[in-house]
Formats: structure tokens, C-alpha cells, sequence
């Protein structure tokens, strides 16, 4: 997917849905690794992300609102309907920053609920203003 923000700087979070509300309660659990490349100084730098206990995913932070380059992502759910695993997530993701770098975003998270609630969703929201733009395309499987 891409998504963008009518916000420059804002960070983008998910949170699993449960029963028409998310679950925004403190038991996600996340790490990640950020790259990044600058302009004009061919510098590059990796910083560690994430947190333990947070009541979201966070998957990139300090986006710029662009309709050239707009942020684009990637993820991967584990036992999204299960009620014995907690849910899982991998992903990546890329964006250009406010502070003129282009940053490359791999995160790992689940969330510890103890596994009991299935979930039916996602929701994507910034750390502020409001999504702009952008799409979503869905892939999925079928037990048959």
C-alpha cells in the first residue's frame, strides 16, 4: 500500500480491530530496524525501533506529505483468527522524512492478548492530522 498524510512530520501507527473498535490496549510488542540514505551527503545510518507494552504499531515515523513520493509499505499477518496465538505482524516499509533523508523501515509485532480474540482489521491512523491519500490492495488464502 501508500498512504500520505495532509501533516509533514507525522508518524504512522496500526492497531488490530476487535468486535467493531480497536485494541488499543498497552500489549503490543514491536521491534524494527531503520535505514536511511541523505541528500547530497551520501551518509547512511541505522537506528534501532519499536517499544514493549505500547497501545500500537508503529511502522514509520516523520513522514513527509508528498504525492511524488509518497510512503509505501508492505505487511504480512500471522493467525489473524486464531483464539489460541497472539497475532502477529511483519513489515516493511519506505518513506522520505522531513529531515531530507529516505528511510527504509523493516518491523517485527504482536500483539500479547493471550491469544483469546480473533481480529477482523486494521486501522491505520497518523500521530497527527489526518491520511491524505492513497491505497490499500489486500491479498489473502483461503483454507479450503
Amino acid at each position: 500500500g501508500q498512504l500520505s498524510t495532509d501533516t509533514a512530520g507525522a508518524d504512522f501507527h496500526i492497531r488490530f480491530r476487535n468486535g467493531g473498535s480497536d485494541d488499543s490496549s498497552n500489549a503490543y510488542q514491536t521491534v524494527g530496524n531503520q535505514n536511511y540514505q541523505g541528500n547530497g551527503d551520501n551518509s547512511t545510518s541505522t537506528s534501532a525501533t519499536g517499544g514493549w507494552g505500547l497501545t500500537y504499531i508503529p511502522f514509520m515515523n516523520g513522514a513527509i506529505t508528498s504525492d511524488t513520493t509518497i510512503p509505501n509499505f508492505d505487511f504480512l499477518f500471522f493467525s489473524p483468527m486464531s483464539t489460541d496465538r497472539n497475532k502477529a505482524i511483519q513489515g516493511i516499509s519506505s518513506f522520505y522524512r522531513t529531515n531530507d533523508k529516505y528511510y527504509f523501515n523493516s518491523f517485527a509485532a504482536y500483539l500479547n492478548d493471550g491469544g483469546s480474540n480473533s481480529f477482523e482489521g486494521i486501522t491505520f491512523f497518523p500521530s497527527g492530522g489526518n491520511l491524505d491519500k492513497g491505497y490499500i490492495n489486500v491479498y489473502g488464502m483461503a483454507k479450503s
